[in-house]
């Protein structure tokens, strides 16, 4: 399957000239997607007073393997001509696409924009009931 309409993938596009080495890029791309994963849809870390709500990992989910879906990474190896540098790293490019995807995804099912990352599932859940 190509990916079109199956729900169980994720896809990377990153742009950043020829890798070094592909393994690690491509180590980077996958980690920072369930990395954008996790900032937008589980990780939750609270304070009050200054205080963090969870105090080791057992009170806040961060994403496992088991978690993800299956990450495709694509990279453009041609870069800008015209680009001042050349050479991009690809360190932070990952981080950029999920947050607004994900906002629009629930806006465009609830017709409601998010607030607040990570989404509530209480939240959505409110939404939902309050349409009924």
């Amino acid at each position: 399957m190509d990916g079109a309409g199956d729900v169980h993938w994720y896809r990377r596009v990153a742009t950043c000239g020829k890798p070094l080495v592909p393994a690690a890029f491509e180590g980077q791309m996958t980690g920072g997607a369930a990395q954008e994963l996790g900032f937008c849809l589980t990780e939750d870390l609270r304070a009050v007073d200054g205080v963090f709500s969870a105090q080791n990992l057992d009170g806040y989910f961060i994403p496992t393997i088991a978690d993800m879906p299956d990450v495709r990474v694509h990279l453009l190896a041609e870069l800008d001509a015209d680009h001042p540098v050349g050479i991009r790293g690809a360190g932070e490019i990952v981080l950029n696409a999920v947050a607004p995807a994900i906002a629009s995804v629930v806006r465009d099912a609830l017709s409601v924009s998010p607030q607040r990352l990570p989404v509530d599932p209480d939240w959505v859940l409110d939404i939902l009931e309050a349409g009924r």
